[in-house]
């Protein structure tokens, strides 16, 4: 039998992975072949918002960014995945306390694992509680809990976001 491809959205509410999971989790633990960022649900007001964004998260409803190069927007920052408030960016967080670009993903060349740095922000960048050094990778774990500016993300290896998946849809 001929598989089609599954086609994941560079950022989508996560309503839109369970479904997707629920049609067929073989095929779409294929398709997330990238780390995700999960991006959780605060308080903001419109003040907030340098513009608006194009997905909120809610408390039962977070945003998932796929970790991955935007090639519809030309990035100059070709070392890896880039974080910021700039619509140049491949992880587009247009949160007043982001700035323009605050920070990256990089894989390491000779290892699956993946590290993120901060970019000099303005606000600075935590992973699992510990301020990051600007320019400075720190080694990220499956799972991880990080602070951009403001904002709570958790960043998910494809197979923990996978796992993370089924969780959520059993227990739903």
């Amino acid at each position: 039998m001929l598989r089609l491809a599954v086609e994941l959205p560079p950022v989508s509410l996560l309503t839109e992975y369970v479904r997707r999971f629920v049609d067929g989790e073989d095929a779409l633990a294929q398709a997330v072949t990238s780390p995700v960022l999960v991006w959780e649900a605060g308080v903001f007001e419109d003040a907030d918002w340098t513009h608006p964004p194009a997905h909120v998260p809610t408390a039962d409803n977070p945003v998932v960014f796929l970790l991955r190069k935007t090639d519809a927007r030309p990035n100059p920052f070709e070392e890896g995945i880039s974080v910021g408030r700039a619509s140049v960016n491949d992880v587009v967080l247009p949160h007043r306390s982001i700035s323009r670009f605050h920070a990256y993903f990089q894989r390491e060349a000779t290892s699956a694992r993946w590290a993120l740095a901060d970019a000099a922000s303005r606000n600075g960048t935590q992973a699992d509680g510990v301020a990051l050094k600007p320019n400075v990778p720190a080694v990220l774990a499956s799972a991880h809990r990080l602070r951009v500016g403001d904002l709570d993300l958790t960043f998910l290896s494809s197979e923990a976001f996978v796992r993370w998946l089924k969780k959520v849809v059993e227990t739903v």
